[in-house]
């Protein structure tokens, strides 16, 4: 508040309806077959910190689409995204949009990729290196990412990006691209399984993990964890089963493949 009047910052976070007040001030969600193709489509509207939260739900309930697996009577469901990071973008749009711009965030879903697009204002000294290097947190919205922080959404160290680059990998999909310019930042994730031969860097890291993390004998419930994957068995299939062929990861109980005391460790030369 300021002198007793509610601001901006305050009408945006806790309003149900602020954009009585700013107009554009919501999220835009559209899934398309091709650019052309839009097929269906929802807004999210209300306070900033209840979009926050329907924009995820929206999405995994609605949008994407879960590959289903089953540990013994347990059901899996693998998304081809990481929602550690997917929300991570999304709550940084909120944070650091150009409100007065009155143009809505705009998050596009395609079979095999999102796009995450919104009007902003970037540093005039500001690259796309500057943007995926370590840097200091640079709120455009000082007092909503605040908010946004006390709230537990966001840190307030500027790791917004290193947490996205760390779910991409941990999840065995490319780090999200980014696209930006004075006004705009557009930010896009591949999805599982329809990776480009760029991928193999990030399998690479996860290799290198596995390796490292199996000094000593781990089970593939440890592995998996360690590496954020939920669903073992194709965790299994996409990342130990190679590394078993290569000889350079090994099993404890090798006549026994399917023991319930099986573990993993790393083949020493």
């Amino acid at each position: 508040m300021e002198n007793g009047v509610i601001n901006r910052a305050g009408i945006l976070l806790f309003h149900h309806d602020p954009e009585r007040w700013v107009f554009g001030a919501y999220i835009k969600i559209g899934y398309f077959e091709t650019d052309s193709d839009l097929r269906y489509q929802d807004d999210v509207h209300g306070s900033l910190i209840s979009q926050a939260d329907k924009v995820i739900d929206l999405l995994f309930t609605k949008y994407l689409k879960a590959e289903i697996s089953y540990e013994d009577v347990t059901r899996v469901e693998t998304y081809p995204y990481p929602r550690e990071a997917l929300r991570e973008a999304i709550y940084n749009a909120i944070v650091h949009k150009n409100y007065a711009t009155f143009i809505p965030i705009q998050i596009s879903v395609y079979k095999d990729r999102i796009y995450i697009g919104n009007e902003c204002v970037f540093p005039d000294d500001w690259t796309v290196d500057n943007l995926l290097k370590k840097h200091n947190s640079r709120a455009y919205n000082p007092l909503i990412a605040n908010t946004f922080f006390r709230s537990g959404y966001i840190e307030a160290w500027g790791r917004g990006i290193e947490k996205i680059r760390e779910s991409c990998e941990e999840h065995g999909i490319k780090m999200a691209e980014y696209k930006v310019s004075s006004s705009e930042i557009m930010v896009m994730f591949r999805g599982l399984n329809t990776q480009d031969t760029t991928q193999d860097t990030t399998q690479d890291n996860i290799k290198k993990r596995i390796l490292k993390y199996c000094s000593e004998p781990k089970s593939k419930k440890e592995i998996a964890a360690y590496l954020g994957f939920a669903d073992e068995q194709g965790f299994a299939k996409r990342h130990l089963k190679p590394l078993l062929a290569e000889d350079v990861l090994t099993m404890t109980i090798p006549n026994k493949p399917n023991s319930k005391k099986q573990k993993y460790v790393t083949v020493k030369k």
